[in-house]
């Protein structure tokens, strides 16, 4: 009797154990995925402030610098000025959704799904990036052999080259970024399979 009685107390030992490693090692995992998306979103808040301060700087400046020029140079003041409402209104936006968001809510499968989906995001912002600089040089080239509004077409392709420019830019490092800090979820994941039933924790003892 006390031989089943100590392999039955050796048991429950053995199993308050394992369920509190498990517990452990899930509440270890929430913590460092609730770190990784913390980070996520700064990065998030961070680029959409970069964005919105290049477009609030360009929607005081042009202004005043076409209220002073004709021609060509008038229409590139414009077209800066209206490109850059859409893009502080982008940042707002971003911005805003980037701080509602809380860090700790998003389990593995989310985590990399947001990763995933603003890494798709940029590439696909990247390529719009390259379309914008091509049809302002498109434009600009295009002015050249028209009579009737060749100013305005000329103007309008110097900005939107500028415009598509620095998105390019910025979206390649704003990209890069997250890339780079996409490693640190990346790690977390050799440890969890993710399947559409769930996720576990995989670990060696």
């Amino acid at each position: 009797m006390n031989h089943f009685g100590s392999v039955s107390h050796r048991v429950q030992v053995r199993a308050f154990v394992f369920l509190l490693i498990l517990f452990c090692a899930y509440d270890g995992l929430a913590q460092s995925l609730g770190a990784f998306n913390e980070s996520r979103l700064d990065i998030n808040k961070t680029g959409m402030i970069v964005l919105g301060s290049w477009a609030a700087g360009n929607i005081i400046l042009n202004p005043i610098l076409g209220s002073k020029t004709n021609g060509s140079d008038k229409y590139f003041y414009q077209m800066n000025t209206w490109w850059n409402v859409v893009n502080l209104a982008i940042a707002g936006f971003g911005y805003y959704n980037a701080a509602s968001d809380d860090p700790s809510t998003f389990d593995a499968l989310s985590s990399l799904q947001e990763q995933q989906s603003i890494e798709k995001i940029l590439l696909v912002n990247a390529a719009l990036d390259v379309g914008y600089i091509l049809g302002g040089l498109y434009m600009k080239e295009r002015s050249l052999n028209i009579d009737k509004n060749a100013d305005r077409l000329h103007g309008f392709g110097r900005a939107i080259i500028l415009q598509g420019t620095f998105l390019l830019v910025f979206d390649a490092i704003f990209y890069a970024i997250h890339k780079s800090n996409s490693r640190e979820l990346l790690d977390l994941l050799q440890h969890v399979n993710i399947s559409a039933s769930g996720f576990s924790i995989r670990y060696m003892f």
